[in-house]
């Protein structure tokens, strides 16, 4: 019996003209968000693999540890078709050396031009806005319009139990939104997998899977809420207008105002204020390197026997790249390197605990944002499936926390070559082949400035690059899909929940309704 009410339902909704434009719309923007956002990715994907040749040059081309900054990139997520979530709104890529740690940052703008209209309306997106909407389309008059019509008293005279019809009705309006979602996902799948730029494993597939069943599941949700309505309202018009009502709060306001009130409870002060105070303690650690190049000036000596000198500035012993210098030149830059790179060191340690106490204050507010936004079913939706497809933003803040890890990784692997505080930090120089100021004077003197320039060398140019062959490399692991399952389950969880619920409720409600015609 069931089986026979939900083929009954089936038929009355693919038979309407609801049904053929609603299936059409549907699989036009699948296909057409597919599209755009797979050459999107693949823009992006390009930009990545250009951007990290780049880098890995640029560290081929280092000649003394001083030059070691790295930037290590993040690559774009490839099932961010399906789910942009924040993939494209923060930063891809993260700068690290001696004296700078990652912060949070925002990516760059839109390379695609048709992004602009079409910005974040992925696959996610279509079946939260479009598809929501027509599952409250399929069921708003399924109890109230049959109440109208007369057809329900006369339904349920046959002794048929209300759980039963109830049922049919649920499936059937099921049975209408799955084609809708699976044939809409097949074919932008297949556009997907069309790319040269994208090759699922099985575990994307699996996630691919997932994220189809929460689809589901999300829908169910609207479908009950909107067979709910239609139980306690007895005419369909006003079953319509309180479904669209709540249809607007959960999917279109209620995700924008958990925002807007986590700003109001729990407010973060304004970034310029963590930059002016991080400004001030920059301010404050080139006070004391001032202070200590005025207690230790450089020994007497001429720039003619300096050659490729490159400092912060030239009084005080904070050396870049010295290609030759005499001895005691080398031996008043290496005392200073020792102190005035711990100090930069320590500031930049300070400079990121400030930035990291405003990270703090950041989730702190995002986690109220986040605990409101949770009684709209779309913002769960939305959430649990760029969990799993490695978009949502604590997939960033992995990657931020990896690449922060790997900057110290970097310190232990130069240390572990005396790079850090010795004369390879800004020479390639050794200090027993550098002759002092008096000796340089003398061999001019008895041999002239050409053995000076033949003993200097002609620069940097003749210096082969630093083996770095044996560094660490960076590797942003993705999160396997048993973890990103544990993250997603609340918001599965609360999805189940409310369906459970609703069914109940509707269960309820139709027991005690009057199936009547007015």
């Amino acid at each position: 019996m069931i089986w026979t009410i939900a083929r009954k339902q089936l038929l009355i909704n693919v038979m309407t003209q609801k049904f053929v434009i609603g299936f059409v719309l549907c699989q036009l923007l699948f296909l057409l968000s597919a599209v755009i956002l797979t050459r999107d990715y693949e823009e992006r994907r390009a930009s990545y693999s250009a951007a990290a040749s780049q880098h890995a040059r640029q560290l081929r081309q280092i000649k003394v540890y001083s030059q070691l900054t790295i930037t290590v990139d993040r690559p774009p997520a490839q099932l961010s078709p399906l789910c942009e979530g924040f993939d494209k709104r923060l930063a891809s890529e993260a700068t690290l050396s001696y004296t700078r740690i990652p912060e949070i940052s925002m990516g760059q703008g839109e390379k695609n031009p048709l992004m602009v209209v079409l910005k974040s309306f992925d696959l996610v997106a279509i079946v939260q806005i479009v598809l929501s909407l027509l599952a409250l389309f399929f069921a708003y008059d399924v109890v109230s319009g049959e109440r109208e019509q007369g057809t329900l008293a006369l339904t349920l005279s046959h002794a048929l139990p209300r759980h039963k019809m109830l049922m049919g009705q649920y499936l059937g309006g099921m049975m209408t939104l799955l084609p809708m979602v699976l044939v809409g996902m097949i074919l932008a799948l297949f556009v997907m997998i069309s790319s040269s730029s994208i090759a699922f494993s099985s575990q994307d597939w699996m996630r691919i899977g997932l994220i189809v069943a929460i689809s589901l599941i999300y829908l169910s949700t609207f479908h009950l809420l909107a067979i709910l309505v239609s139980t306690i309202v007895k005419r369909s018009a006003t079953s319509l207008t309180v479904l669209l009502f709540c249809w607007i709060v959960l999917v279109v306001l209620f995700p924008h105002a958990s925002a807007y009130l986590a700003h109001h409870i729990r407010p973060v002060e304004a970034k310029a204020m963590v930059d002016a105070r991080a400004r001030n303690l920059r301010s404050e650690m080139w006070q004391r390197l001032w202070s200590y190049a005025k207690k230790h000036p450089p020994p007497p000596h001429r720039w003619e026997f300096i050659k490729g000198r490159s400092v912060y500035t030239g009084d005080i012993p904070y050396p870049i790249m010295i290609y030759y210098a005499p001895r005691e030149i080398m031996l008043w830059e290496l005392e200073g390197l020792k102190y005035c790179l711990r100090l930069d060191m320590e500031y930049a340690e300070r400079i990121h605990d400030l930035y990291r106490s405003y990270e703090r204050t950041l989730l702190r507010q995002a986690d109220l944002a986040k605990m409101v936004a949770r009684l709209s079913p779309a913002w769960v939706y939305t959430q649990a499936a760029s969990i799993l497809a490695g978009t949502d933003a604590d997939h960033y803040l992995r990657f931020l926390e990896r690449a922060r890890r790997y900057r110290h990784v970097v310190i232990d692997y130069v240390e572990s070559k005396d790079g850090l505080f010795s004369l390879a930090y800004f020479t390639r120089r050794n200090m027993n082949e550098l002759l002092t100021t008096a000796e340089l004077e003398a061999l001019r003197k008895s041999r002239g400035r050409r053995a000076i320039d033949d003993l200097i060398g002609r620069g940097w140019d003749e210096v082969p690059p630093l083996d770095l062959r044996d560094m660490p490399t960076f590797d942003p692991v993705s999160e396997t899909i048993d973890a990103q399952i544990k993250r997603a389950l609340p918001e599965l969880g609360i999805l189940i929940f409310l369906n459970l619920v609703l069914f109940l409720l509707s269960h309820v409600a139709f027991l005690r309704a009057d199936v009547r015609a007015d």
